[in-house]
Formats: C-alpha cells, sequence, structure tokens
C-alpha cells in the first residue's frame, strides 16, 4: 500500500516514565543545608519600619536549603523521590534576636607596681569585657 506519511515523522507511541520503589530509600535523602542568621520579622515586610520597645528580643526567622541528593555521590535529585518516604523538612523557623545591650566590664584589678625601681616608668591595671 502506498502512504505520503513519512514513518520516521510519527508520533512516539512510547516515553520514559519513573516510579519510587521502596528500596529507594537507601539511595536517597535530604541534604539539609545550616541555618542562616536570624533576620527580624519587619525587615520581611513592606511599609515603614515599625518602633518597639525591646524586652525581651525581636522576632525573627531563619532559613535553610534543604534538597533531595542520591546518598552514594551528593547529586541532586527530584524532591519528589525524598518526599515519597519522608516529608520535607522545614524551609523556615522562628528565632530570637537578643535586645542590644550595652557592654559590661569588670571593674579594674588594682595597679602594679611601678615597673622602675627609679626614674618614669609605668604602673599597669587590667578589667576584662564580660558581655560585648
Amino acid at each position: 500500500l502506498h502512504t505520503n506519511c513519512d514513518q520516521g515523522q510519527h508520533p512516539s507511541n512510547q516515553r520514559n516514565c519513573f516510579r519510587v520503589c521502596d528500596w529507594h530509600k537507601d539511595l536517597y535523602d535530604w541534604k539539609l543545608g545550616a541555618w542562616n542568621e536570624c533576620v527580624p520579622v519587619s525587615a520581611r515586610t513592606f511599609g515603614a519600619p515599625r518602633q518597639f520597645t525591646c524586652s525581651r528580643g525581636e522576632e525573627g526567622i531563619q532559613t535553610r536549603e534543604v534538597g533531595c541528593v542520591q546518598r552514594s555521590n551528593g547529586e541532586p535529585a527530584e524532591d519528589a523521590i525524598c518526599e515519597y518516604f519522608e516529608p520535607k523538612p522545614r524551609l523556615e523557623q522562628a528565632c530570637l534576636i537578643p535586645c542590644p545591650r550595652n557592654c559590661v566590664v569588670s571593674e579594674f584589678s588594682p595597679w602594679t607596681s611601678c615597673s622602675k625601681t627609679c626614674g618614669m616608668g609605668l604602673r599597669n591595671r587590667i578589667r576584662f569585657v564580660l558581655a560585648p
């Protein structure tokens, strides 16, 4: 039978697919990044910054990177694979930014004796920073 259709250009009737298997649990895992610095919640909202009296600290948010990886080589994988076995860990968490405070130092130590037995010398005393 003669046809005008080019057999090399017909649409494919098959394609690859992938389904997660139970044994994949041993091959994939969540990679958790370190928590970033605590950022004030007020910095994430639009508008004029609000004034507040700091008593116990300012509410903040920390973020991190989380992704599914192959255990063998750390290569990224689809999150759906890891999510099949356990929920994706949190990307954000609440944190508290301590209230600003003044530097706290110890009392000075007593003066040392003079560094010279006669003439011009030096005496020293020290103190420590207790809370920066």
